[in-house]
């Protein structure tokens, strides 16, 4: 199985993508660095050898970190192939240690839950 998180400012009482007003504009979630720093910090298995693209690469499934280039960041792509089950606990470890959400492109409500289920 393959699909897609992206992480950025989601508002906290936010619990479906359709609960977001037209108008919110999001804000920066942080220096590419620091966002770096943070996911290195608690997942070391995490390779930012690539400018703006970082790897997990386990047994039964990979992702791909996609960072943008700028200084300051909006938005992180997870690019997620393989074993579903095991690749959600580390979606949660990163956006645990980010301390923000996402919108997951298999979700019927358009959010990543970070709590097991």
């Amino acid at each position: 199985m393959s699909w897609d998180i992206f992480i950025q400012d989601i508002p906290d009482d936010i619990t479906c993508v359709d609960d977001i007003p037209d108008d919110f504009t999001p804000s920066p979630i942080g220096k590419r660095k620091d966002l770096i720093g943070k996911i290195q910090k608690d997942i070391p298995e995490a390779n930012f050898s690539c400018s703006n693209w970082g790897n997990i690469n386990e047994l039964k499934y990979s992702i791909e970190i996609n960072i943008d280039d700028n200084e300051e960041c909006y938005s992180i792509a997870l690019h997620i192939r393989g074993d579903e089950h095991e690749a959600t606990a580390m979606v949660r470890r990163i956006l645990l240690s980010l301390g923000l959400k996402a919108f997951d492109s298999k979700s019927s409500t358009g959010l990543f839950k970070t709590e097991t289920e």
